[in-house]
């Protein structure tokens, strides 16, 4: 009984997750509309706020942010260079491109990750794995080149041809990084991998943000309340997110987890919908549903054990 209640648990927490993501893309989006905030600007601020309370935290409970063995070291700091670049890059998919390309295309990185230990580290692949890539990749093809979408929509008017370069990247990186956290996973204490995390991304986005005000391209950011509250959401939705997807790994197994989180596909595109007011035709449907059914069934069987 007891075992069946914390899988019902871990499945409402990564259900959570998959809504939390989406509504941080909602409001990133939103903080774009409304100031004149520089990519790297947000993404400082998204990191300061979760670092000013992490940090406290690590202290409470005597974790050293030093406490990296010397064996793992090269791939933990790997790990977090990369992924700031990713948090970089999706940041910036989210300012210049409609949200359900962007999630759609992100949304391929389990599958890349899958690849890439295939030919890195020797994993085991099966059919249903290279079923998963084809249909992501498909899926992808019909959203990136659709000829249809709705011109008169200043979001779809104004994304650049280029930008699905972007989140492609940034799955790319993403999936390259999880290569290297597999390695020392069992090695690090994870609060001592998201505190080096926030810190390299701080100080990476810092840097650059620097550098475009000093050539005088971008003017500095000018809040207003809402502005400012805004930013303050964003941090505590990501933080919330963090939070609700961790708890889901401790509660469910992680192949169902992913097999969930397949859902931010369906909640971002009713987001585009419904608030954006961007027209979906047919193709982006066809597109996103081949990415969302295929893997989320196969991940969710290969969870329960019915395939391999």
């Amino acid at each position: 009984m007891k075992s069946y209640f914390t899988q019902i648990l871990g499945i409402i927490f990564a259900v959570c997750a998959s809504f939390t993501w989406p509504l941080l893309s909602t409001i990133a989006k939103q903080i774009y509309i409304i100031t004149n905030i520089s990519v790297f600007d947000m993404i400082y601020f998204r990191c300061l706020f979760p670092l000013l309370l992490t940090v406290p935290f690590a202290i409470v409970t005597k974790v050293s942010i030093f406490d990296i063995p010397r064996e793992v070291s090269f791939d933990v700091w790997i790990r977090n260079i990369l992924w700031g670049i990713c948090v970089c890059l999706n940041f910036f998919s989210m300012k210049v491109m409609p949200l359900t390309k962007y999630t759609v295309i992100l949304s391929t990185a389990p599958i890349m990750t899958s690849m890439l230990g295939y030919f890195t580290i020797n994993e085991r692949l099966s059919v249903f794995d290279f079923i998963s890539c084809i249909s992501s990749f498909v899926g992808v093809i019909l959203i990136v080149t659709n000829p249809d979408k709705d011109k008169s929509n200043p979001i779809i008017a104004n994304d650049p041809w280029w930008s699905f370069l972007l989140p492609s990247i940034s799955a790319f990186f993403t999936s390259t990084g999880d290569i290297f956290q597999r390695k020392f996973s069992s090695k690090v204490n994870p609060a001592v991998v998201q505190i080096w995390m926030y810190i390299v991304t701080m100080v990476f986005s810092f840097v650059i943000s620097l550098g475009v005000h000093s050539m005088g391209d971008v003017n500095l950011p000018s809040f207003t309340l809402a502005g400012i509250g805004y930013l303050l959401l964003l941090s505590v939705v990501g933080m919330l997110g963090l939070m609700f997807y961790m708890l889901s790994l401790k509660y469910e197994k992680a192949g169902r987890v992913a097999a969930v989180n397949y859902l931010q596909i369906l909640v971002i595109m009713l987001i585009d919908t419904f608030y954006f007011k961007i027209k979906l035709t047919l193709r982006d449907i066809v597109g996103a549903s081949l990415i969302l059914v295929c893997n989320s069934t196969i991940t969710f069987l290969k969870a329960m054990k019915v395939i391999s």
